[in-house]
């Protein structure tokens, strides 16, 4: 929920591009002028093997699919 637009009162400036890659995340809809403290650089989140990732809402479906396939 970094940049997800201009819309109406939330204002988040311009979306990510490669060139934010490896960057300074900025801060989200809900931290206000604070970035992640969890995740403070744009990069690939890595778990070990053994550790199951969350869905979101654009992936839990697909992940069903996945499974069936």
């Amino acid at each position: 929920m970094d940049k997800i637009g201009n819309t109406g009162d939330t204002k988040t400036g311009d979306f990510y591009t490669r060139e934010n890659w490896g960057g300074s995340d900025q801060p989200n809809i809900w931290s206000g002028d604070t970035i992640s403290h969890i995740f403070p650089i744009i990069d690939f989140v890595l778990l070990p093997p053994d550790t199951t990732w969350g869905a979101d809402d654009d992936t839990d479906i697909e992940y069903v699919y996945q499974h069936l396939l």
